[in-house]
């Protein structure tokens, strides 16, 4: 009869362990090692405010319920609840943004759609409204769903 082969560990192949996925609720610390980058990032979508005020509203719902913000070392996510209609009391869930520090870290920033949907259900929302605002390309998104829809939207500017 034939011995087994021999097991081989990843570290026997060349290869480090896989290191876990820690997805980790933004925190005021967290500001001074991702602050930087990310007020960066959100002063060349909204030219108009000056990186005080970005870190006054970024200290301002770091520990408001009604958000969701969490980071990666190189990652951050944020989404929000709200009413999505008076006569349907059902909350929905807006990804404000999801943004990788550099484009090899676009994988990392993906995994903030599994939290963002678990939160979701814990808040009883029918609906994410995402992909406004991410550097998660599309079929990466659906990868952490399994099934998305789209839908357009009409709007006038005033």
């Amino acid at each position: 009869m034939a011995e087994p082969a021999p097991k081989i560990s990843v570290q026997q192949q060349g290869k480090p362990p896989a290191e876990p996925i820690v997805i980790r609720r933004f925190e005021r610390p967290d500001l001074a090692q991702h602050g930087g980058w990310l007020s960066a990032r959100l002063l060349t979508v909204y030219p108009h405010l000056t990186q005080q005020t970005l870190y006054g509203w970024l200290d301002s719902i770091i520990y408001n319920n009604e958000f969701m913000f969490l980071y990666q070392p190189h990652s951050v996510g944020l989404a929000q609840l709200a009413t999505g209609h008076t006569l349907a009391p059902k909350p929905v869930v807006h990804e404000r943004f999801v943004f990788a520090e550099a484009p090899e870290y676009v994988d990392e920033a993906a995994n903030f759609y599994k939290d963002f949907h678990r939160w979701a259900k814990a808040m009883d929302a029918e609906v994410i409204v995402m992909s406004d605002m991410t550097d998660v390309p599309a079929d990466k998104i659906k990868q952490q769903f399994g099934r998305v829809f789209e839908r357009q939207q009409v709007y006038a500017k005033v």
